[in-house]
């Protein structure tokens, strides 16, 4: 069954590090960039738009913060996060007085056709209520699709609107920033991965450990039956059992200039059913029969395939800073095309970027720019406040380039935009 994508509709800012509390930002459904000078928390809102999607706050776990955001398809999931200091909640009863720890509540609200769901956790309990029935259950430890889930099945729900959420939600998961320079490709290749491998005879199933980095999610749906002489090492032709488009990796050999891509997985520890990788690693064949080791790519080539690898693993959103980096202008034109119905979030301080973005209207100008700023008091206290463009400055962009004069860098530096 097909789900609508998860999209991050709305995110409000009630207190978060020294961003102006109160920042409200809308997004679009397609590709949204974020503006700004250095030091304006552009890297900072990526990494909170990647805990938001991913429901996973772990990243910012041991300081206060308190975030509203609004999580598409139709109708929204609306969701209130607050993590308190450990003083401030009702202790649970493994926390000792004396630890200085945090605590994540969460409130959600999804209209079902039985009414509205509400959903209350304070950490360990998850509290749920539609109308005058209320639920409770003792889940220590979890996250948002856990508690929206478990709600569902207490009140008897089954299928019904809040299954896009949580599919979209469980395919996120792996849905990290992808940073400026090399670290996703290193983590690409040398984070371990626990998978479930139970016989050369059984269908692939799902990553148990989910690490990030590993991504292995992207390959496990469109693997063929291993042979039963599989042991210790699987190699695997990126051209061959991948030829399902929806894989997104067929093409991959093509856009890096090399004939074939072998994939490569280490298979070290564990006995069937319990498989640990150790590493993975790409053979890269050339058009004369030579191949190299990824490790010898250049830093563009390792970019893009880190990139490639990244955006097969996450068919739902594009979390990148910096994302035109290192690459060649034909490279860039293929991570845009690859978008396709994706939420893309993206920085970039090259121009590059943005001759490549569809703005068809003031309206979708005033959504898809994210404009950072940062300034000082006398004090020498810095506030950053992050916020999308006014009407009026949408309208006045989305004119000049209409006009078709100037390139988008251009209007946007003549307007003050950028």
């Amino acid at each position: 069954m097909e789900f609508p994508k998860l999209k991050l509709r709305r995110l409000k800012v009630v207190r978060f590090r020294n961003v102006a509390p109160g920042c409200e930002l809308r997004f679009d459904d397609g590709v949204n960039v974020l503006l700004g000078k250095n030091g304006t928390g552009k890297t900072t809102l990526l990494a909170l738009i990647s805990c938001v999607i991913r429901s996973d706050f772990s990243t910012f776990a041991n300081e206060p913060f308190e975030l509203e955001y609004d999580l598409g398809p139709e109708p929204s999931m609306k969701v209130r996060v607050a993590n308190e200091e450990a003083s401030s909640v009702v202790p649970a009863p493994e926390v000792l007085p004396s630890e200085a720890r945090f605590r994540l509540a969460l409130w959600v609200t999804l209209t079902v056709p039985a009414g509205e769901l509400h959903v209350e956790s304070d950490g360990v309990t998850v509290r749920s209520r539609i109308g005058t029935r209320e639920k409770q259950v003792s889940l220590p430890g979890h996250r948002l699709q856990h508690a929206v889930a478990y709600s569902m099945i207490e009140h008897k729900l089954g299928d019904d609107p809040a299954q896009p959420h949580l599919h979209g939600m469980i395919h996120t998961r792996e849905a990290y920033r992808f940073d400026e320079s090399l670290d996703a490709f290193r983590a690409m290749t040398e984070v371990p991965a626990h998978l479930s491998y139970r016989g050369p005879a059984a269908a692939w199933p799902t990553t148990l450990v989910e690490l990030k980095g590993g991504w292995l999610s992207a390959f496990l749906p469109y693997l063929p039956n291993l042979p039963a002489g599989v042991d210790d090492r699987i190699e695997l032709d990126l051209a061959g059992p991948f030829s399902d488009p929806r894989a997104e990796v067929h093409d991959w050999a093509p856009i890096l200039g090399f004939a074939r891509i072998v994939w490569i997985a280490d298979l070290a520890e564990g006995q069937p059913g319990n498989r640990r990788f150790t590493r993975f690693a790409f053979r890269l064949v050339r058009h004369d029969g030579s191949a190299l080791s990824h490790e010898h790519l250049s830093y563009g080539q390792k970019r893009m395939l880190a990139l490639l690898y990244y955006m097969a693993c996450n068919p739902q959103v594009l979390i990148a800073d910096e994302v035109v980096n290192g690459l060649h202008h034909e490279w860039i034109a293929a991570v845009m095309e690859r978008i396709r119905d994706r939420q893309a979030f993206l920085t970039s301080q090259n121009p590059l970027l943005f001759d490549y973005l569809s703005v068809d209207s003031a309206e979708r100008a005033g959504r898809m720019f994210v404009l950072c700023s940062a300034e000082q008091d006398e004090r020498g206290k810095t506030t950053v406040t992050w916020r999308n463009m006014d009407p009026e400055e949408a309208a006045r962009f989305h004119e000049d380039l209409a006009a078709g004069v100037e390139y988008p860098s251009e209007v946007l530096l003549r307007r003050g935009l950028w």
